[in-house]
């Protein structure tokens, strides 16, 4: 397991907090992928644009994992669903002596 060490050159190494958004950028090299990263100890305010392949190299993040947009894990029909009919609508009783204009 790489653990990013506390501190480099008797400076603090700032730890990401959270992931507050994506997003994906052309480059003459090919689409990057870019995060926006709150750090631990800092104001959301100074929350700052990462690329994710290098943040992912450098620290731990099992617990501010990235899912892609518009992700879907179930087929629209699945085969071990069953078809139910549709529900039939009746008229209350309580209005069975009033005319009701369609």
């Amino acid at each position: 397991m790489h653990l990013s060490p506390m501190a480099m050159d008797n400076q603090p190494v700032p730890v990401p907090l959270a992931i507050l958004a994506h997003k994906i950028v052309p480059s003459d090299t090919g689409p990057k992928h870019l995060v926006l990263v709150q750090w631990q100890g800092l104001h959301p305010d100074e929350a700052s644009r990462e690329a994710w392949s290098t943040l992912k190299s450098l620290h731990h993040l099992e617990d501010k994992v990235l899912f892609k947009y518009g992700g879907n894990d179930t087929s629209s029909k699945n085969e071990l669903q069953i078809e139910k009919p549709k529900r039939q609508s009746n008229t209350p009783l309580h209005l069975k002596d009033y005319v009701l204009n369609s």
